[in-house]
């Protein structure tokens, strides 16, 4: 077989490769490549030669270069789309509750920190309510956890339509959730905010085929009046909720009041 016929039927065996694989020349020309590579390299940008890119139909390429002793290299390009979703899905999940798609708590305690910091260089204050949901173990007990996840689902969609987009609604325990609201000029502000989270869960909820209503206790708690950081601030806001539920149900308290 002579030298041509051997190159004819390498590039015949590249091109016919069931992996997206090139061949460059030294000085940077396409010498062959695969059939898969080809339908890639069509539908990528022209001149993006990022190690990661993301083509047209939304995959996501990973490419590696392997230099060939005699000059040139070898290109391989990998579909790493789906290992992509599952880093984001798993990066969201360290920071979301996955039943509600909230922040948790680590984030909310970051948001915390972020919201304290922006109030002492601009001497404002930042609002912590702790929404609790009083019966919401009697909602598990007696319908299951099913329904209880339903309840859930529905009280963080009604809560999150009362919340501003700068503010930090999270889960922060089993029946439980957990408001920033931060830059205000003073506290009496949040009250407003936290009627507003009554009024929305107010109406009946459907869980488990049957309709239920939900008692719920806020309690508020203010920086820098009631406490210096964010583990304070969910401490005496806790203590309110207490002082709320003695009090009776659907009831607002600040702390310390």
């Amino acid at each position: 077989m002579s030298k041509a016929d051997e190159l004819r039927l390498l590039r015949d065996a590249i091109k016919s490769f069931p992996d997206a694989l090139a061949v460059w020349s030294a000085d940077g020309r396409l010498i062959a490549c695969s059939d898969l590579y080809a339908r890639l390299a069509a539908a990528t940008p022209a001149g993006n030669n990022a190690a990661e890119i993301q083509s047209s139909d939304g995959r996501w390429l990973r490419r590696t270069l392997r230099p060939l002793e005699g000059g040139g290299s070898v290109e391989l390009v990998a579909d790493v789309t789906e290992l992509r979703r599952a880093e984001q899905a798993s990066r969201f999940l360290a920071y979301h509750d996955a039943l509600t798609g909230l922040p948790n708590r680590r984030l909310l305690d970051d948001r915390l920190r972020q919201a304290i910091r922006l109030a002492q260089r601009r001497d404002r204050v930042v609002a912590t309510l702790l929404v609790h949901l009083d019966d919401f173990r009697q909602v598990n007990d007696t319908l299951g956890q099913g329904a209880g996840d339903e309840v859930l689902r529905e009280v963080a969609q009604r809560l999150s339509a009362c919340v501003r987009k700068a503010d930090t609604l999270a889960r922060a325990g089993a029946g439980e959730f957990a408001l920033v609201v931060c830059d205000l000029k003073d506290g009496a502000d949040c009250r407003v905010v936290a009627d507003k989270l009554l009024q929305a869960l107010a109406p009946e909820f459907r869980a488990g085929g049957r309709r239920l209503k939900l008692a719920v206790s806020v309690g508020i708690s203010l920086f820098p009046s009631d406490g210096g950081d964010g583990e304070a601030l969910l401490r005496n806001a806790d203590a309110a909720v207490l002082r709320a539920k003695q009090l009776g149900r659907n009831q607002v308290r600040f702390f310390g009041r």
